[in-house]
C-alpha cells in the first residue's frame, strides 16, 4: 500500500504510516490514561522530510516539552 499523499504543511491522516506507529507504540508503552491526555490530542503535520507534532493548547506543549526524552 503506497503511503498518502499530503502536501506540506497539511495535517496528517490518522492512518499516516510513520505517526500510526509512534502513537501504537506510544500507546503499549504509557498507561492509557497518559496517553489519552498528552498523545492523543497531537496533530502531526507533514513539513516536507519533517513530521511535526502539533500541541493543541500552551499547556500541553509546556508538558511535553518538560517530558521529552
Amino acid at each position: 500500500m503506497a503511503p498518502p499523499v499530503v502536501n506540506p504543511g497539511e495535517p496528517l491522516p490518522a492512518e499516516s504510516t510513520l505517526w500510526d506507529q509512534c502513537t501504537r507504540v506510544l500507546q503499549a508503552e504509557l498507561p492509557e490514561q497518559q496517553f489519552n491526555t498528552w498523545i492523543r490530542p497531537l496533530q502531526a503535520v507533514d513539513d516536507g522530510s519533517v513530521l511535526r507534532l502539533l500541541a493543541p493548547n500552551p499547556v500541553s506543549y509546556t508538558h511535553l516539552r518538560a517530558h521529552e526524552t
